[in-house]
C-alpha cells in the first residue's frame, strides 16, 4: 500500500484462481506488438506510448499529491463492429482477474507456451482521491464507430524486467479470451511536476504567479498600537505577483494566518520543510497582505512568505497551493539558498543604543 502525503494511491490485488481458469481456455491466444491494433469481437484496441510519471491531481479544488511514480499505459477503444458497445471502466476495482481487468504481467520465456507459463502481475493501482485527467471514470455507450481512450495505472515493474505482456479483458469486447500486446519497457526517470525558476511566470488558466525576490533580511513589524520594531533574527523572505489575467475577478488567500491546517507557502530542503515564520496575533509584517483579496481582471498583487533561515547551503523549493486563487494544482520554484552575513537595519542599531 502506497502512503502519499494527504492521499493514498493503492495497489489493487491479483486474483490467481481467476487467471489460471482463463489460460486455461481451448482457443489459442497469441501476444501481438503493442504498435499494431487488434480488433477482436468486433472492437478495435490501440496502446498509446507508455510513461513512467507522479500523479498530482485535483480533488474538488484541492490538489492531491502521490509520493510514488506509476506506469501509465494509454489505450483507445473504437467499436468497429454494427452495434453498440457499452464500455464499463474498471479502475475502482481492488481485485485484479484476468478476465475483468486489464493486467499486465512479465512476459514468459520463448521456449515457454502461453498456456504453460504462471503469471505474476504487476500491480494495478487506482486513485480514491482525485482524478486523472484522460481516465475514464463512468460507463460509456460507444456506437459503431465512435472510439473512447482511456489510461490505465500499475506499478513501476522491476527495473530487470524489459518484456512485458498487457492483457485486456473479454469483459472489454465480445470474444472469450483477453487481448495480448508485447510492450518493450525502458526504464526511465519518472516525469514529475515542472519546477520553475526565480523571475519565470507561471500560468494557471488566466492567473499567472511569478516569484520575483528571494532575500535575508529583518523584517519591519508593526504591533496593534502602531509601535514599529523588527524581527530578532533575519529571516528568509520569498516575495512573489499574481497576476489576473481573466476576464473576471479571482480571490486570493493568502493564508499566513491560518491555523486550520490547510497547507500554505511552504519551503523545502532536501530532506525537511523549513519553519515559517509565524508572527503574534497582535503585529503585521510591512508589507504583508493579512487579508483575503480580490484580484480584478487585469490586476495584480504582491506578497511575501516568510521562512526561517536554514543552516547550510544548498537547493530549496518554494511551494504554494492554486487552491489559494482558485486554481487547481501548485506553484513549484528552484531556489538555490547560500547563508549570508545580514546587514542590522540603522533604526534597529538606534532602538539597541
Amino acid at each position: 500500500m502506497f502512503t502519499p502525503r494527504g492521499s493514498r494511491l493503492v495497489p489493487t490485488l491479483a486474483s490467481l484462481a481467476a487467471i489460471v481458469s482463463l489460460t486455461a481456455c481451448e482457443e489459442a491466444v497469441t501476444i501481438g506488438p503493442a504498435n499494431q491494433a487488434q480488433t477482436v469481437g468486433g472492437v478495435t484496441f490501440e496502446p498509446g506510448q507508455y510513461s513512467a510519471r507522479y500523479l498530482e491531481l485535483d480533488d474538488q479544488g484541492s490538489t492531491i499529491e502521490y509520493p510514488r511514480p506509476v506506469l501509465t499505459i494509454p489505450v483507445t477503444i473504437t467499436n468497429a463492429g454494427e452495434d453498440n458497445v457499452v464500455y464499463s471502466p474498471s479502475h475502482a476495482s481492488q481485485q485484479m482477474t484476468e478476465g475483468s481487468t486489464p493486467l499486465l504481467y512479465p512476459a514468459p520465456p520463448a521456449e515457454t507456451p502461453l498456456a504453460e507459463f504462471s503469471k505474476a502481475p504487476i500491480s494495478g493501482v487506482y486513485l480514491d482521491r482525485g482524478s486523472l485527467p484522460g481516465q475514464v471514470t463512468t460507463t460509456t455507450t460507444l456506437a459503431p464507430g465512435e472510439s473512447v481512450s482511456d489510461i490505465f495505472l500499475f506499478e513501476l515493474p522491476d527495473a530487470s524486467v524489459r518484456d512485458l505482456v498487457l492483457s485486456l479483458p473479454p469483459s472489454m469486447h465480445r470474444a472469450k479470451n483477453p487481448v495480448l500486446f508485447a510492450l518493450t519497457y525502458e526504464p526511465s526517470t519518472p516525469e514529475g511536476p515542472t519546477v520553475y525558476e526565480v523571475g519565470q511566470s507561471i500560468d494557471f488558466e488566466g492567473v499567472s504567479f511569478e516569484v520575483t525576490a528571494v532575500e535575508q533580511s529583518y523584517i519591519k513589524l508593526k504591533d496593534n498600537n502602531d509601535k514599529e520594531g523588527y524581527s530578532a533574527e533575519p529571516v528568509l523572505r520569498v516575495d512573489y505577483k499574481l497576476t489576473n489575467q481573466g476576464e473576471e475577478a479571482v480571490s486570493f488567500e493568502p493564508g499566513h494566518r491560518d491555523l486550520s491546517g490547510r497547507q500554505g507557502a511552504r519551503l523545502q530542503s532536501a530532506v525537511a520543510s523549513l519553519n515559517r515564520v509565524r508572527l503574534p496575533s497582535n503585529t503585521t509584517a510591512e508589507g504583508q497582505l493579512e487579508r483575503d483579496t480580490e484580484i480584478a481582471a487585469g490586476a495584480s498583487v504582491t506578497d511575501f512568505a516568510l521562512f526561517e533561515r536554514p543552516d547550510e547551503a544548498g537547493s530549496l523549493t518554494f511551494e504554494f497551493p492554486a487552491d489559494h486563487f482558485a486554481r487547481s494544482g501548485k506553484v513549484r520554484v528552484s531556489i538555490p539558498f547560500e547563508p549570508a552575513e545580514v546587514a542590522v537595519p540603522e533604526e534597529m542599531k538606534k532602538a539597541e543604543k
